[in-house]
């Protein structure tokens, strides 16, 4: 899910996951605690874009 978009940026937008917000978030912060630089993550569902995650 991550892997490719995050060679190439800390923002990312993900098309149609089929996963849960709840799963997603959980994977967000295991790869955040194990290094990872994520910024952003926006998840496109049909016509609307909206916000996953966004680091304060």
């Amino acid at each position: 899910m991550l892997n490719n978009g995050l060679r190439q940026s800390a923002r990312l937008i993900i098309d149609r996951p089929a996963l849960t917000d709840a799963y997603m978030k959980r994977v967000i912060r295991q790869r955040i605690k194990s290094g990872q630089a994520i910024e952003e993550v926006w998840l496109r569902e049909d016509s609307e874009i909206r916000l996953l995650y966004k680091k304060v």
